[in-house]
Parts: C-alpha cells; sequence; structure tokens
C-alpha cells in the first residue's frame, strides 16, 4: 500500500494528464486485479489539477480496487399513494419536480418525479419539456425522487362527493411506521439569489404565488415555520400537506453551533433487546423490563 501511494503521488507531479494516465498504466497494468483506473471522476489530485489538448476542463484520476462496490446505500424513492396522478404531478412541480418515468405498478398509474439540480441530466423546467435523458432514468445520482402511485377508483371506492384523503398523522401520534418524508429546500433558497432574508417564511409565499397563479390552489401547512436545534446545527422547518393530504417537510440548514446539545436520551446500557444478551428471552416473545 505504502509503495503504491507513493507511486501515485509521483504521477500527481508530472507535467499532463496523458502522460500521467501512461505512467499509471505501466505501473498498474490495466487487466490487473489490484486497480483499476477512472478518468471520468472529478476528485482533487494531490498536486493541483492537469490540463491537456484533449479535455477542456480540470480533469483527475481515480484509483478504484477491482470488483470491490462501495459498501454505502442510496435512497432510491420514496412512494406516495395518491387518488389522482395528474394531480400529485401538479402539486409536486411547485417544488420543482419534473416526471422522469411513467409506468405500471399492477392496475395503477404510476411515475416518478425527481427533482434534479444537476442539467445535464436534466433538461431545465423552463424549457418546457421536462424530459430525462434516457441512459440516466433510474439512477441513485438525482437530488430527490418520489414515486406517485395512483390508487384506481375501484379500489378506491369513493362515495358520490366523497374525497378521500390520507390519514392525518398529526392527529394520529399513535400509528407506527413512516411518518412524513423531508425536502431539503437550502440549495433551492439560495438558488434564488435573494440578498435580502430568505427563511421558509418567505419561501412559502413564493411556492404558494406559484400555485396559485398555475393552479389557483393554496398551500396547506400543517405546522408553521420554527427554528430547532439538532445537535449543533440550526435548522428551520415546517410541515406541509400535498394534495390528497400526505404529510411532509420543509428543512432550511440555519448554522452550525460552537456548541452541541445534549440530546436528553437517558443513558442506555444496551440491555432490553429481545434474545440479545441478558436483556430477555427469546422464547418468551417479550422484553423482561417490559410487563
Amino acid at each position: 500500500a505504502t509503495s503504491s501511494t507513493q507511486a501515485f503521488t509521483n504521477v500527481f507531479r508530472s507535467r499532463s494528464t496523458r502522460s500521467s494516465i501512461e505512467q499509471l498504466q505501466k505501473i498498474f497494468p490495466p487487466q490487473s486485479d489490484i486497480i483499476k483506473l477512472t478518468t471520468s471522476t472529478i476528485i482533487t489530485p494531490i498536486a493541483g489539477s492537469f490540463h491537456d489538448n484533449y479535455y477542456r476542463g480540470p480533469i483527475s484520476l481515480k484509483a478504484t480496487i477491482d470488483n470491490q462496490e462501495p459498501n454505502s446505500l442510496n435512497l432510491h424513492h420514496a412512494a406516495i399513494r395518491t387518488r389522482d396522478i395528474e394531480t400529485a404531478i401538479k402539486f409536486y412541480s411547485i417544488f420543482g419536480f419534473n416526471v422522469e418515468t411513467k409506468f405500471r405498478s399492477g392496475p395503477a398509474r404510476a411515475a416518478w418525479i425527481i427533482n434534479h439540480n444537476d442539467y445535464s441530466t436534466v433538461n431545465s423546467m423552463e424549457s418546457g419539456d421536462g424530459k430525462v435523458n434516457v441512459d440516466k432514468k433510474g439512477r441513485t445520482n438525482v437530488a430527490c425522487r418520489l414515486e406517485l402511485i395512483e390508487v384506481p377508483a375501484y379500489v378506491l371506492q369513493e362515495k358520490e362527493g366523497e374525497r378521500k384523503r390520507a390519514t392525518n398523522l398529526l392527529l394520529n401520534e399513535s400509528l407506527l411506521g413512516l411518518n412524513h418524508y423531508a425536502l431539503d429546500v437550502t440549495s433551492y433558497i439560495k438558488s434564488l439569489g435573494k440578498k435580502e432574508y430568505y427563511g421558509l417564511d418567505q419561501f412559502l409565499e413564493y411556492v404558494n404565488d406559484i400555485s396559485l397563479k398555475k393552479f389557483g390552489k393554496t398551500l396547506r401547512v400543517a405546522v408553521a415555520p420554527q427554528q430547532k436545534v439538532i445537535g449543533s446545527q440550526v435548522y428551520e422547518l415546517a410541515f406541509l400537506y400535498d394534495a390528497d393530504g400526505t404529510l411532509f417537510e420543509l428543512i432550511r440548514y440555519i448554522k452550525e453551533l460552537e456548541q452541541s446539545i445534549e440530546s436528553g436520551w437517558d443513558p442506555w446500557d444496551g440491555s432490553g433487546f429481545v434474545g440479545l444478551g441478558d436483556g430477555g428471552s427469546a422464547d418468551s416473545g417479550k422484553d423482561n423490563d417490559v410487563e
């Protein structure tokens, strides 16, 4: 490992990208079981960026161990059931979502919608087409992806004049399972280029104006914007309902504190799980500490 590191250091000090690649290929042959060379991934090299006649901008080199994938997980999407998928698509468009692809999930119409800040992958909303490059569809390298699933009318079985809505999770705190999803709007707000203070209150007014102009509808705010300290970071957050009443959060990063706030959790010694150590019996089916 030490000799490999030294070899890379020496190569990075060379004068051009092309010569750097050639030198690395001599040290580590292309078919080597140890290392593969990649020039398409941009990282900061040890001794500055390289340029040559073959590239328009800075290029860097990346070495990866063959047959070894990163062990991190990416959240691909969160799924939401809706009574009217066309209405749901319109609602999320005011937050910058475009349709990535449409498909069927059994008898139901479904769609992936994405909010992407890389316009090399997704065309700008201002272009009007909202199309996605075919070779990028379904990837996990998007800022945010939601799956909308339309519940068919024969399954929904609404009575005449009835409009079913999602369970209000703010009023049903005893329900387990997924509670809400959160959209980080920090970068979105910065992209608006506002010089004066621009928090969630102002952002909600901005988005609400878009909704009124496009669809004649106002946003339903579940919890008004408020600040919250989590660890050593200060956030502003608010909760909204979507077109079907699904609860979701908007969160904006404000700043980092010099000190960290205590979590408020009681100290835990690791006991209490069924079938683990002395905390409980797998045969009993319940925690020994809970009656």
